[in-house]
């Protein structure tokens, strides 16, 4: 059963990263399009998923449902043939198909062990990071052939799993059922500062998804080093997933400012850095720290029995904010202001927590 999500999870992640990767490169190339539109673009397929996964949060049906897959392989084959406008309403379709998709699939790990939990979230970083390597070379080829190759993958897996495996995409718990739940190290009192680090460390994550492909395109980077450069963001995910899998929540006090000052010091390097392996440093920052982030997270909200659709609201928030705040900021103030800008606030976030835990 947990194969079966993690395959499914893996070639989800891998489609999408060869689609995330793409976008702002061909809406660079085919459309000429403002920094402030790709940003645009990152904000509108993940606010929908955040609208989606808050309006479901309240609801108790619980069911995957295999046409997602279907319906997001469809949108990602149609999305090189459509206008500008269109093109963007389609990725409010989108994000609201996986603000379905990705909750439902983490449901079924709620009564697990840790090392379930870890080896899903090794199974999509996987798949991201393929995608991420992959995208710069299939792009470079055709302009149009990332929308194709995804597009027809999803939709045959999701026609497979329509019409031959439906019943492996249930949940394979009662969401009521907590019994034997290990809560140890666990605290609803600290959901607040995970949820709040989640989006912090997803802000950067998006940005760095959405809006670096057309920065580096301006400091003359090819397409194949900033996909090379984006996917090693996700490296550092999956290898610190690796690393952290059989491991309950990483509690410590001093996490939230500790990783709040590190974002800051990432969003900093990129004013001083050309060449692509220079970009490694502050892409090694964020990937690690937004695996953590997202571990903890995940394994909260599973353990302490709320709704994952509530942690992927946190995820989709800080996805859809990165990219459209560093867009209009890059729109007035060009990036490498944006960068002090953003990095500037990091600190401070980190400085007023670290005032508040010694006051405390």
């Amino acid at each position: 059963m947990y194969l079966i999500l993690n395959i499914i999870a893996f070639l989800v992640s891998m489609s999408t990263s060869i689609v995330d990767v793409s976008i702002p490169m061909y809406l660079t190339e085919k459309y000429n399009v403002s920094k402030f539109s790709i940003g645009l673009s990152g904000f509108l397929i993940n606010f929908s998923y955040t609208i989606t996964t808050f309006i479901f949060s309240k609801y108790e049906e619980e069911k995957i449902f295999p046409f997602t897959i279907f319906f997001i392989g469809l949108f990602y084959l149609l999305l090189s043939a459509l206008p500008w406008k269109v093109f963007l309403i389609s990725l409010l379709l989108i994000g609201f198909l996986f603000g379905r998709f990705w909750p439902n699939i983490q449901l079924s790990f709620r009564k697990t062990e840790p090392k379930h939990t870890g080896y899903f979230n090794i199974s999509w970083s996987f798949g991201v990071i393929i995608g991420f390597f992959l995208s710069g070379f299939i792009y470079s080829i055709r302009n149009s052939l990332p929308f194709i190759i995804s597009g027809l993958l999803l939709i045959i897996l999701g026609i497979y799993f329509i019409l031959f495996k439906k019943n492996h995409l249930s949940p394979i718990i009662n969401k009521n059922n907590f019994e034997g739940i290990e809560r140890k190290n666990i605290n609803k009192k600290d959901i607040k500062d995970v949820r709040i680090l989640n989006f912090l460390s997803y802000f950067a994550v998006g940005y760095s998804f959405f809006l670096f492909p057309r920065y580096g395109l301006e400091i003359k980077l090819s397409p194949k080093n900033i996909s090379f450069l984006v996917s090693s963001l996700q490296v550092f995910n999956f290898l610190t997933f690796f690393l952290i899998r059989n491991k309950p929540v990483f509690k410590n006090k001093f996490f939230f400012p500790f990783a709040c000052f590190f974002f800051s010091l990432s969003f900093f390097l990129f004013l001083f850095l050309k060449k692509p392996v220079e970009f490694l440093i502050p892409f090694s920052i964020i990937g690690i720290l937004s695996a953590i982030s997202y571990h903890n997270s995940l394994i909260s909200h599973l353990k302490l029995g709320f709704k994952t659709e509530i942690h992927e609201f946190f995820i989709g928030l800080g996805s859809s904010m990165g990219p459209i705040c560093c867009g209009f900021l890059s729109n007035m103030f060009e990036f490498k202001n944006t960068f002090l800008i953003v990095s500037s606030i990091y600190a401070f976030l980190g400085i007023c927590k670290l005032l508040f835990l010694k006051s405390n």
